[in-house]
């Protein structure tokens, strides 16, 4: 399964796993972030992204959504609850869920649904 952006704004694919530890397990893969490098917090989630899952996340002691790699550009970042333009047009259907965005060493993005 691809995601092509309608306005042909961005390259990433979108992979359907076949769970939340599917698709991190899967975008850490892919991101190829070096251990030891830059946490990304949870708080660093936009405000309006912040959903349920995020909250029990938090409340549960969670630190960190994601990973960078501060000499490179690769990252995984993930959004627990989706967006709040889901279902907009124009709108990436993952948008309403959550997801993972993950970029390699070659800036090839892809998008973790699950």
């Amino acid at each position: 399964m691809s995601w092509v952006d309608p306005l042909g704004l961005s390259k990433c694919s979108l992979v359907k796993a076949k769970s939340r530890s599917d698709a991190l397990k899967r975008a850490k893969e892919h991101a190829q972030v070096p251990r030891g490098r830059r946490n990304i917090s949870i708080d660093e989630l936009n405000p309006t992204s912040r959903g349920r899952t995020w909250a029990k996340m938090k409340s549960d002691g969670e630190k960190s959504l994601g990973r960078e790699n501060r000499y490179g550009k690769n990252k995984w970042f993930e959004h627990p609850d989706g967006h709040p333009d889901a279902g907009q047009s124009g709108v990436p259907k993952h948008h309403e869920s959550g997801h993972i965005h993950s970029v390699n060493p070659k800036c090839e993005e892809v998008i973790f649904t699950w």
